[in-house]
C-alpha cells in the first residue's frame, strides 16, 4: 500500500490506464493509514532490495514524515 503514492508521485499519469484503478479521492485514505501505520521490517527489507535491482527507494518508506510535506493534489492519478 504505502508504494501507491510514490508510485503517484514518479509516474504521474502513468498509473493504471482506468480512472476506477486508483480513483483521485482515495489518497487521502492512503495518507491516513500511512500515518497510522508504521513502517515495517519486512517494508524497509523490500525498500532495500529494490534499491538493490532497481537502483531507487521509496521516500515514504525511508522517511515517513515526509509524506505531511508533500502536496499531493493535482497530481494526475
Amino acid at each position: 500500500m504505502r508504494d501507491r503514492p510514490h508510485n503517484v508521485l514518479s509516474y504521474p499519469g502513468q498509473v493504471g490506464d482506468a480512472a476506477r484503478e486508483f480513483p483521485e479521492d482515495r489518497m487521502p485514505v492512503l495518507l491516513r493509514w500511512h500515518e497510522s501505520e508504521a513502517v515495517t521490517e519486512y517494508e524497509l527489507h523490500r525498500n532495500a532490495a529494490i534499491a538493490e535491482i532497481q537502483g531507487n527507494r521509496n521516500p515514504l518508506i525511508d522517511h515517513p514524515e515526509w509524506a505531511h510535506e508533500i502536496d499531493f493534489t493535482g497530481v494526475r492519478h
